[in-house]
């Protein structure tokens, strides 16, 4: 294997096919590529309507919000490095780091296939 990500080592051993997105698919998997955000909507809305699956898109706060609303709850001021970085905790503490989510990615599809 390499030294670069999971999904590089993947595709090194030939164990991934990456497969190009197009509108003739019912499925999403793993290694799967895709032109735009807009196809990825459409191929992530599609996915849940066929398995009847909800799924929902949580936006990110600007971090400039997050030192204003610390200004008015805690009368107290924070650099934006600070901000940014108490929000980057946050969000890794409610939905875990990116390396954890990519490492328990394979699981959630092989679910999904299954």
């Amino acid at each position: 294997m390499g030294l670069g990500s999971p999904m590089d080592d993947l595709i090194e051993s030939g164990t991934l096919r990456l497969l190009d997105w197009n509108n003739s698919m019912t499925d999403i998997q793993l290694g799967m590529r895709f032109v735009d955000k807009v196809q990825t909507i459409n191929a992530v809305r599609k996915w849940s309507i066929r398995t009847g699956r909800e799924y929902r898109v949580v936006k990110k706060i600007p971090v400039s919000n997050v030192i204003q609303e610390v200004q008015v709850l805690f009368q107290t001021c924070y650099t934006y490095k600070r901000a940014w970085y108490a929000q980057k905790f946050a969000i890794e503490r409610v939905f875990g780091s990116w390396e954890t989510t990519f490492n328990i990615l394979p699981k959630y599809l092989q679910a999904m296939k299954d």
